[in-house]
């Protein structure tokens, strides 16, 4: 521990060598989170203050050292990540928020910015930690936003991060998929289902693989297992004219796109991510005489 009785830069220095050693991609800007985390500074204070570390701090950086060497998540560790400009709280039992995701969210954004559909209502399928339904509700406070996941741990943390933003216009529900909305509809569905391939999982990066939520990965043999049961049922669910939202994995958009025309939806538009990639599709329910609506 003696390494790190020292100013919190010399500390940066010596954890980053210690996380590079173990094969951690971005070994020093983890270093910095971590002093910052355990400091309760921003990383221009400590770049500019430059403080001595307690004891109590250089333990618990010992600590988080330790288990981030052995993979736990950084996020799990930190309790929280940064996404669509929020602190969302994190923990084992949810699947940690990925930049691509907020494409989804802005997707969402967009639509109801453009169109000024008053009080939307809309349904975010498999909220997890609730990042997507409290960075629209954030963004949105005009919106009623329902958020299902089966996973009573998940919605303890999607509820958590509802409170701190005191986003009193998300209902949280447990639920697989559907099941718990009876006979609502909704002008928007939002979902980022797991579309992982069984096979791909064993050989994803041991913070992935062995820490956070298999279900919430897991596709199935083809990653497709989630998109079916949602497109399957989407069009009962959404009002005439509304929109859903998918986020999808490399090369699945042309059997999602698919997928969904076989159910009556319409592909209207499909967004990539910086590196090129296919990662939202949006589908538009058309007016249909047998689709249930709410009028």
């Amino acid at each position: 521990m003696s390494r790190f009785n020292d100013s919190a830069l010399n500390v940066i220095g010596s954890l980053s060598s210690i996380l590079r050693s173990s094969g951690i991609p971005d070994a020093s800007k983890e270093a910095e989170l971590i002093i910052c985390h355990v400091l309760g500074l921003s990383r221009a204070q400590i770049y500019s203050d430059n403080p001595d570390l307690t004891p109590r701090e250089a333990k618990e950086i010992l600590q988080i050292a330790d288990l981030r060497n052995r993979g736990e998540p950084l996020q799990y560790l930190l309790g929280r990540v940064d996404f669509y400009g929020l602190e969302i709280k994190v923990g084992k039992g949810t699947l940690i928020p990925r930049p691509e995701t907020e494409i989804l969210v802005g997707e969402v954004l967009s639509v109801v910015k453009a169109e000024g559909t008053g009080s939307p209502d809309i349904l975010d399928i498999g909220t997890g930690s609730g990042c997507i339904a409290v960075a629209i509700g954030k963004h949105c406070k005009e919106a009623d936003i329902t958020a299902v996941d089966i996973s009573e741990e998940a919605l303890r943390y999607a509820r958590e991060n509802a409170d701190q933003y005191h986003l009193h216009h998300i209902e949280f529900l447990r639920g697989s998929l559907f099941e718990p909305l009876k006979d609502r509809v909704f002008d928007i569905i939002v979902s980022n289902p797991p579309y992982i391939t069984s096979s791909e999982l064993p050989g994803l990066q041991r913070e992935i693989c062995e820490h956070e939520p298999t279900e919430a990965l897991d596709g199935g043999t083809d990653g497709l297992d989630i998109y079916r049961n949602i497109l399957k049922d989407a069009h009962i669910y959404l009002k005439t004219g509304g929109r859903l939202f998918l986020e999808i994995g490399m090369g699945q958009a042309p059997d999602i796109i698919e997928i969904g025309k076989r159910h009556g939806l319409s592909h209207i538009k499909t967004v990539k991510d910086l590196a090129g990639i296919e990662r939202v599709i949006v589908f538009k329910k058309a007016p249909s005489p047998s689709a249930r609506d709410s009028g």
